[in-house]
């Protein structure tokens, strides 16, 4: 004898099932590509960060050489005299030092190498001996003034490398303050 109660699905509700759980499904894979994008961003402004960190240390230890220990980049805010004391260094007003570096954080030198991976540009906003742009006064050539620079890592290369004018697809920025070292 056949109950009258059926304890299994219908058709109907077993397709209706499926196609709820491939909706789901498909909108999951659909974020897929999102959520890869962002966390090659992340790791991009990571790197980018841990570089910029150590040019900045890096900037900082060697204030009075003229070029920084590690990495090499010309000129630090203040150098060593003649006379023994601590000086403005000539050389900030030659233009702004672009340094490559690849992916790894190693430099380049060669801005055409196909390894190149990040931008790094040394900006003085107001160095000893120039002109303060806030108030148009010129600062004395052994002002007490500190430096004060924009230390800024962009990427990807093609845009860091060939362009002046587009936008690069990511940058940070880190604003430095050089005190003038004791004497």
């Amino acid at each position: 004898m056949k109950s009258r109660f059926s304890f299994a699905f219908s058709l109907v509700e077993v397709t209706l099932a499926i196609g709820i759980v491939a909706f789901a499904v498909l909108a999951l894979v659909a974020l897929l590509p999102v959520g890869m994008q962002a966390s090659r961003n992340a790791s991009e402004e990571h790197r980018a960060i841990d570089l910029l960190t150590a040019l900045a240390a890096d900037l900082r230890q060697s204030q009075v050489t003229g070029t920084s220990a590690q990495f090499g980049i010309a000129p630090t805010p203040w150098v060593s005299g003649t006379s023994g004391g601590i000086e403005p260094n000539s050389r900030l007003a030659a233009g702004t030092p672009f340094v490559y570096f690849a992916s790894e954080g190693q430099e380049i030198s060669a801005t055409t190498n196909s390894e190149t991976r990040y931008r790094v540009t040394l900006r003085y906003t107001r160095a000893p001996g120039q002109v303060d742009q806030a108030t148009s006064q010129s600062l004395p050539l052994y002002s007490r003034a500190p430096a004060e620079a924009t230390l800024t890592v962009s990427w990807p290369p093609a845009i860091a490398l060939n362009s002046t004018t587009a936008e690069p697809s990511g940058r940070v920025d880190l604003y430095l303050v050089f005190p003038r070292p004791a004497q």
